[in-house]
């Protein structure tokens, strides 16, 4: 007999938006200390110029606050808290989180730091391929979770199911393709249809991935 877990994949548009969400202010941060440095660099050549002109300096820049310096380390800080419940920022706040495939526990607290920082760059160094494999792939995985053997689950939905269950009995009860994938029976409940399995759960609405635990 196989455990199964049941739990429900994040959606591309999930994904997406938590990506988008993580993003801004990486973005933002980025824009403002680049700006910084461009300052400083027109402010070098114009004391150049000046001094080979008229033999005075132009002037300095004036001093920048330390504000956004800590902000951007407090948002650091934020995110490698989160790092340490297989989430990000984004993902947080959309309600997702990365699992590992065999154990369907979400990811260390390492595995994210590396996935976020190297693995996830690497992919979009390659002409963003990394992240455009979602679009081909149907448990909507990019080239991060496929390295890695994990999924992005949509962790407000919980698990969907995590019940005993034979190979035969779950092709008995189920009603197509798409549910043998989808749902864990009970053996109990053979005899049901696959709809009433779980309360309220509907097949043709969500993307699910069914996870082996282990065996017994």
């Amino acid at each position: 007999m196989t455990q199964k877990i049941v739990m429900k994949l994040a959606t591309r548009g999930q994904r997406f938006g938590a990506a988008m969400i993580d993003k801004i202010p990486q973005w933002i941060f980025t824009g403002i200390f680049m700006s910084r440095a461009a300052v400083r660099m027109a402010y070098a050549f114009l004391n150049e110029v000046s001094y080979a002109y008229y033999g005075v300096a132009y002037g300095t820049p004036a001093k920048p606050s330390p504000m956004w310096t800590v902000l951007a380390l407090i948002y650091l800080a934020v995110e490698l808290f989160f790092f340490s419940r297989g989430q990000s920022i984004g993902k947080a706040i959309v309600g997702l989180r990365v699992v590992e495939d065999r154990t369907g526990k979400p990811l260390g607290f390492w595995w994210m730091l590396f996935r976020e920082f190297f693995v996830k760059p690497a992919g979009a160094s390659m002409f963003l391929l990394g992240y455009i494999w979602i679009f081909v792939d149907n448990q909507n995985r990019c080239w991060q979770d496929k390295i890695l053997d994990t999924y992005v689950i949509d962790a407000l939905a919980g698990v969907i199911s995590e019940r005993g269950v034979t190979e035969t009995q779950l092709e008995a009860v189920a009603t197509d393709e798409q549910a043998v994938e989808d749902v864990a029976v009970a053996p109990e409940t053979v005899t049901e249809p696959v709809t009433d399995v779980i309360e309220g759960y509907d097949p043709s609405r969500y993307e699910t991935v069914v996870k082996h635990a282990g065996e017994n």
